[in-house]
């Protein structure tokens, strides 16, 4: 009876591939349960399920969408007013650029077409003074004064050979027998001839020499004769010894666009002169040119 009830024995064999089936499932769910952890760890795997637990609703995320447009559409409409500012101040920059470069050029022109014009005025009177000068040739001939007959010829005037005197011929004197017998006749006629003329010496006038125009220098300019004269204050009480002896002038240009009062002194006595007290002004950033020496007296 009781080898009837005693359980039946297993092999090796079976007893084996139980316990490795067993440990394989053990071992396969600590894996899953440990990477399951090591996920849910990690920070991208926490976002991850955040993002898969709380999805927002369609309204939020078009929402959001629509802030964030309208955001960028904001920063990008501020950058474009910025660099439209941005344009006009270089565009501003520019016309004043333009604008002194074309009163340099103006101003330039100005001081070469002023010395242009001063070299050919001097050019000019150098030309017409020579030209005026008498050439030197033998003197012409005297000329012949002729007196009146009832005039007495001047002291100074040399007389000429006189010529003798004519012979009238007197009428034959008559017998006073044959007197009354004799018919009486008319006067001659006896021509007389007139008395020398004397030719009287006149000594022609010297010319007078052209009077050669003087030289100044320009010391620049102003728009009344208030600040001229203050220009000349300060110009004498800076450059005292380089203008030493000078006299200033107003002149005054009518031209359109320019400065209508100049500064001149001067007199100087040749342009070697005044290219010495230009050069040494124009060291002190002073303007200065040659020019003719006429204008208005300046008072001092």
């Amino acid at each position: 009876m009781a080898d009837a009830f005693d359980p039946p024995e297993h092999g090796p064999l079976r007893d084996t591939s139980t316990m490795w089936r067993l440990s394989l499932w053990g071992s396969a769910a600590t894996v899953a349960v440990a990477a399951a952890l090591l996920i849910l760890n990690a920070d991208l795997g926490l976002d991850r399920v955040a993002q898969a637990l709380s999805q927002p609703a369609p309204d939020k995320q078009i929402a959001l969408e629509d802030t964030l447009l309208k955001r960028v559409e904001m920063q990008r409409t501020e950058e474009n007013r910025r660099l439209e500012a941005r344009l006009r101040e270089l565009a501003a920059d520019r016309d004043k650029l333009s604008s002194r470069l074309a009163a340099l050029e103006q101003n330039f022109n100005d001081l070469t077409g002023s010395v242009k014009r001063d070299m050919a005025a001097v050019a000019a009177t150098a030309l017409a003074a020579k030209q005026d000068m008498p050439p030197q040739v033998a003197a012409p001939p005297a000329p012949v004064l002729t007196a009146p007959p009832s005039t007495t010829a001047p002291a100074s005037a040399v007389p000429t050979r006189p010529e003798p005197a004519p012979q009238v011929q007197s009428p034959p004197v008559e017998s006073p027998a044959r007197s009354d017998m004799a018919v009486e006749k008319p006067p001659q006629v006896v021509n007389v001839p007139m008395p020398p003329t004397r030719v009287a010496t006149v000594t022609p006038a010297a010319p007078e020499e052209p009077r050669k125009p003087e030289l100044g220098v320009d010391l620049g300019g102003a728009r009344s004769m208030e600040i001229l004269q203050a220009r000349w204050v300060a110009v004498k009480a800076n450059f005292g010894p380089v203008i030493d002896g000078l006299r200033p002038l107003a002149g005054y240009d009518d031209r359109p666009g320019i400065i209508p009062y100049r500064l001149i002194v001067g007199p100087l006595p040749n342009g070697a002169a005044a290219a010495q007290i230009c050069s040494r002004l124009h060291a002190s950033k002073v303007p200065c040119r040659p020019v003719e020496y006429a204008g208005e007296k300046l008072v001092q």
